[in-house]
C-alpha cells in the first residue's frame, strides 16, 4: 500500500468543514499521487486520529506521516500525538502497524506561508467587506432544565470515541425526553474538562460528578439513575478530591 499523509486539524462537527477536509486531501493526493492521503480531527469530531491509524494499519499502509494543520502550536501538542500513537499502539494488542512520522508544524516554513497569506490578501473580494451594523437581540430565554450533562471532546477523549457517545447520549435523551421530563436536562460537547487517563470523561451538573472510562451502557445508567432520579452512581465517578487518580 502507498504510504500515508494523515492531516491532523482541531474540530469539525459540521458537513460543511468535512467536506473542506476531504478536498484538500482530495486536492494534495492529485499532487502527490504516490501518497495515501486522509485527515484526523484533534477533537470536536471524527474521524478521531486513533480511528484513522486503524483504518490505515488494516490497509497495511507501511508508513504515516502525520502533518498538524494546528497553528500557532503549543510546546505540548507534540508531546499529545506522540503520547495518542503510543498510547494507540499499546492498545492495539498487533505487532501490525505502520511506521509513524510527525512533521514539523507548517508555521515554520515561514517564506512559503508568507506567499500563501499573500495569495489569501489578494483572493479577497469586495463582497467579503463587513460593514453594516447588524441588530443584536434584546434578550434570549434562559432554559429552566437542572441537569447540564457535558460530554469532553479533548484529545483522549475524542480518541476514546467521545463522538459516539455523545450521539448516543442525544439518542437516549431525545428517546426518553429527558429535557421536559422531571427536573429536565440538556447535554453538550466540551473541549477538555482535565482527567485526561479517564477517557472517555463526561461531567453531571449541579453536582459536577465526574464519570470516566463511560460506555453506551454506563450513560444508561447514569441517565436513568442520576438524570431520572437524582441519584450519582458512586462506582462509575471520581471523588473531586484534587489527587490523582486511574481508572477503576
Amino acid at each position: 500500500m502507498k504510504p500515508a499523509i494523515l492531516l491532523l486539524a482541531k474540530a469539525a462537527m459540521a458537513a460543511k468543514p468535512r467536506e473542506e477536509m476531504q478536498g484538500l486531501c482530495d486536492a494534495i493526493a492529485a499532487r502527490n499521487p504516490h501518497y495515501l492521503v486522509t485527515y484526523a480531527l484533534q477533537e470536536l469530531g471524527t474521524p478521531s486520529l486513533r480511528a484513522r491509524l486503524t483504518e490505515l494499519a488494516d490497509q497495511k499502509a507501511e508508513e504515516v506521516v502525520i502533518i498538524s494543520l494546528i497553528f500557532p502550536m503549543e510546546p505540548a501538542f507534540p508531546g499529545w500525538i506522540k503520547k495518542s500513537v503510543h498510547r494507540w499502539i499499546a492498545q492495539r494488542k498487533s505487532a501490525d502497524f505502520p511506521r509513524i512520522r510527525i512533521a514539523h508544524p507548517p508555521i515554520t516554513q515561514t517564506d512559503k506561508l508568507g506567499e500563501m497569506i499573500d495569495a489569501l490578501v489578494r483572493s479577497a473580494e469586495q463582497s467579503d467587506v463587513v460593514q453594516e451594523a447588524v441588530k443584536i437581540p434584546k434578550g434570549s430565554v434562559v432554559p429552566d432544565q437542572k441537569y447540564r450533562l457535558l460530554v469532553c471532546m479533548g484529545g483522549a477523549c475524542n480518541d476514546a470515541g467521545a463522538s459516539t457517545l455523545f450521539n448516543h447520549v442525544r439518542s437516549e435523551q431525545d428517546r426518553l425526553k429527558l429535557r421536559d421530563k422531571g427536573a429536565g436536562m440538556m447535554s453538550c460537547k466540551t473541549s477538555c474538562l482535565g482527567p485526561c487517563s479517564l477517557a472517555p470523561v463526561i461531567q453531571v451538573w449541579p453536582e459536577g460528578t465526574i464519570y470516566g472510562g463511560v460506555d453506551e451502557q454506563d450513560i444508561d445508567r447514569i441517565l436513568d439513575r442520576h438524570i431520572a432520579k437524582g441519584e450519582p452512581i458512586d462506582v462509575l465517578s471520581y471523588p473531586l478530591n484534587g489527587k490523582k487518580q486511574g481508572l477503576k
